[in-house]
């Protein structure tokens, strides 16, 4: 591009591969306002040739275009993200599980038994707010290295730890799923939360499904309880015996509400 003034002629290169035949546009540009855009002395200084005129000026534009047949980046195809993440999370994990890494720990979680368990704070910290909240603050925890949870056994711990290493939780059952929901939510681990729940709810049996209800009123579980409220809707002869009847009465209004809706349904 060539700005054509007075006293010079700026030319602007653009190196291509392939170029067509110059092609010369000329623009004319008002400038009435904008002379402050521009040098001063340049333009407007002593033996400048006055290139304004009418506070207007004239630009050459020489346009050229690519010809060349180089090749298109195109954009990675989402699989090859999505392989390339899969295999991230993989060596990320394997590595967190590895003996070497398991050497640099900087905590330790005790159970109510004494078992320890070393692990690493910045895992705690990902994993759970409440331990983020207790390894950020001034607390006994943050300076001793060390938390003792009083009111959770060693398997529930070993659990707690292979979620944090693994992002797993193959051990968690119908049978201490309840348990592991408990702790989960204690310390607002939000995935952990959501497995113990969907176990929960493919767990529902004649056995259970009052005690699930209840368990999912008080802990506001919406799943759950609408999982609970179907099964009994559809088994009601059989899961109101003598000692579903005994936890009935611990129901809230509205939940005797939702049994009697969903009786309807079952029928």
């Amino acid at each position: 591009m060539r700005i054509l003034t007075g006293k010079a002629t700026q030319t602007i290169i653009s190196e291509m591969p392939e170029i067509s035949p110059v092609k010369t546009f000329t623009l004319t540009v008002n400038l009435r306002g904008f002379a402050a855009c521009l040098d001063h002395d340049h333009v407007f200084g002593a033996g400048a040739s006055k290139p304004l005129k009418d506070d207007t000026i004239t630009i050459v534009v020489e346009a050229r275009m690519y010809t060349g047949t180089g090749t298109v980046q195109k954009p990675a195809p989402a699989s090859f993200f999505s392989s390339k993440l899969d295999n991230f999370v993989k060596r990320y994990t394997d590595m967190l599980k590895s003996e070497h890494f398991r050497s640099t720990t900087d905590f330790t979680l005790q159970s109510v038994d004494g078992t320890e368990f070393r692990v690493h704070r910045f895992q705690l910290m990902a994993h759970s707010p409440v331990f983020a909240a207790m390894l950020t603050h001034d607390s006994q925890e943050k300076q001793s290295g060390r938390c003792e949870l009083a009111d959770i056994d060693k398997e529930t711990v070993e659990i707690l730890v292979d979620y944090l290493y693994g992002g797993e939780a193959p051990n968690v059952t119908s049978s201490n799923a309840e348990k592991i929901l408990s702790v989960a939510d204690k310390y607002e681990m939000l995935d952990l939360s959501a497995h113990c729940v969907q176990i929960l709810c493919d767990s529902v049996s004649v056995d259970n499904a009052v005690h699930l209800l209840i368990l999912a009123r008080q802990r506001n579980l919406t799943a759950l309880t609408e999982a609970a409220l179907a099964f009994i809707g559809g088994h009601m002869e059989t899961v109101l015996h003598d000692a579903a009847m005994e936890e009935i009465g611990k129901l809230d209004l509205q939940a005797m509400q939702a049994i009697m809706k969903h009786c309807g349904k079952g029928k």
